[in-house]
């Protein structure tokens, strides 16, 4: 699961994503999530990448800036 909170950990969910379709990853075609989001410049995000019932490993996080 992917998630994306506003200011800090206990700020507000902005965004919120689990098992997209097309997102793949080795343990399924369908495992991997993805959010898109306008964002503020200056204004702090936190993202989270929680594991499926506790499970835990390596993960890959992309982070694409707007165009200029």
């Amino acid at each position: 699961m992917l998630y994306v909170r506003s200011g800090s950990c206990a700020g507000g969910e902005v965004a919120c994503n689990d098992d997209t379709p097309g997102c793949g990853t080795a343990s399924g075609p369908y495992h991997g999530s993805t959010v898109s989001l306008g964002v503020t410049a200056g204004q702090p995000y936190v993202i989270v990448v929680d594991g499926y019932n506790g499970r835990n490993g390596s993960f890959t996080l992309t982070v694409v800036p707007p165009a200029s």
